[in-house]
Order: C-alpha cells, then sequence, then structure tokens
C-alpha cells in the first residue's frame, strides 16, 4: 500500500482522490491545503507519492520538481 500525500486547496478535488485512493487499495496518507504544510510533513515523514495541484498558491509544479530533487525515490503527479 502507498503513502501519500495529497496538496491541493479545493475541496472537492482532495474528496474525489480521497475515494478514488480508496478503491485501488492505497493508502491516503494526509490532504493538505497548502504547500508549506506539504513540506513541513514531507521533511517529517516517509511518503511514497506526492500528488500536487499545478494551479494553487505556491505553484505546485514547482513544489514538485523541488520534491523530485529532493526525495528521488517518490513518485510526483501533477494535477492540470
Amino acid at each position: 500500500m502507498r503513502k501519500v500525500l495529497f496538496v491541493d486547496n479545493a475541496e472537492e478535488w482532495a474528496s474525489a482522490l480521497s475515494q478514488l485512493l480508496r478503491r485501488v487499495d492505497a493508502t491516503l496518507y494526509c490532504i493538505v491545503r497548502t504547500i508549506d504544510v506539504a513540506r513541513e510533513l514531507i521533511a517529517g515523514g516517509e511518503f511514497d507519492t506526492v500528488v500536487a495541484d499545478w494551479k494553487m498558491p505556491g505553484d505546485g509544479m514547482h513544489f514538485l520538481e523541488q520534491v523530485r530533487r529532493e526525495h528521488p525515490s517518490y513518485v510526483c503527479i501533477l494535477l492540470t
């Protein structure tokens, strides 16, 4: 099972992804609304996958680029 960090400021997407991940036997570890909170969690925890929205405060694409550099084993998914 995967430990997934989902970063999106839109509540409806977070809810939809949560339901989808349950169907594919993934552990939805955490849903956060800001990139700053996501950075704190990544620094203190272990994840397999980070999913971020492109259109959110703080720029999801640049955030995932940073995650990929610092944690090359993580799967990074950008929602557009």
